[in-house]
């Protein structure tokens, strides 16, 4: 993979701590080489063929340098059954310490929004496509590897089985309207005004809806209040599609 250095960084890494906030099927630990401070991802290789892939979380971050702000990658490589990504710290402040400012917060995820959609995605090799997500997804069912558990589902969703679910999206697919789409939005950081993307794996090619859904639902979670939704949209400048939203919304759901 071109930009990406060989095997030499994985057996000095000093690991500190093992971040437990995330959700993904990836380990993530804060770490030291010599005097700098990085960050491990790493992954079993049963989900080298999906969006979990840190190997293609490594290739979307070498395409997108230059154009978001984004982590730097200082290796890649497999060790044993897992992928491996070493990447840069970002530092600041997670999207979320601004949850209690609401007008701050959300112009951030519409900024962000922004800043994906301009994205010129004329030679994007990455797709996040309905059908591709589909197909990774009846991938990740055939092999237990989905979030079938409804508990952790969305209190919304009406779907209590998974394979009726997946029916449903494969029957229901939109239009796209596609732009560049970072798949798993709430994961921002804020440096000095700035916005910095990371966990980049789901990157690509996709539905401008997509992304617009995953932060209406981070707005509903936090304020139960349709006035912030509507003020999203109207800082968008843009008419909710809420077929599209319902849509995306029961799309994330077993991921």
């Amino acid at each position: 993979m071109k930009g990406v250095t060989e095997m030499k960084y994985i057996d000095q890494i000093i690991i500190q701590e093992k971040d437990a906030v995330g959700m993904s099927a990836a380990e993530v630990y804060k770490c030291q080489i010599e005097d700098q401070v990085v960050y491990l991802k790493r992954i079993d290789v049963k989900y080298s063929q999906t969006t979990y892939s840190v190997k293609r979380e490594a290739e979307v971050m070498l395409w997108l340098d230059g154009k978001l702000n984004v982590p730097k990658v200082v290796e890649y490589g497999k060790k044993e059954n897992n992928e491996y990504l070493i990447m840069s710290e970002i530092k600041g402040k997670s999207i979320d310490d601004f949850a209690e400012e609401p007008m701050q917060y959300i112009t951030y995820l519409a900024d962000a929004i922004k800043l994906l959609h301009a994205v010129d995605v004329s030679n994007c090799p990455f797709s996040s496509q309905v059908d591709m997500r589909l197909e990774e997804l009846d991938y990740l069912l055939k092999n237990n590897l989905a979030d079938t558990d409804t508990d952790n589902w969305e209190d919304s969703t009406e779907f209590t089985d998974p394979q009726e679910l997946y029916s449903w999206l494969c029957d229901n697919k939109p239009q796209e309207e596609l732009v560049f789409s970072h798949g798993d939005i709430s994961n921002l950081m804020i440096q000095d005004d700035e916005i910095f993307f990371f966990d980049l794996a789901r990157c690509g090619l996709a539905d401008k809806w997509l992304d617009i859904s995953m932060c209406v639902r981070e707005i509903r979670n936090y304020y139960h209040n349709p006035d912030y939704e509507n003020l999203f949209y109207d800082m968008l400048g843009m008419e909710p599609d809420y077929e599209k939203i319902d849509y995306y919304l029961l799309l994330d759901e077993m991921f």
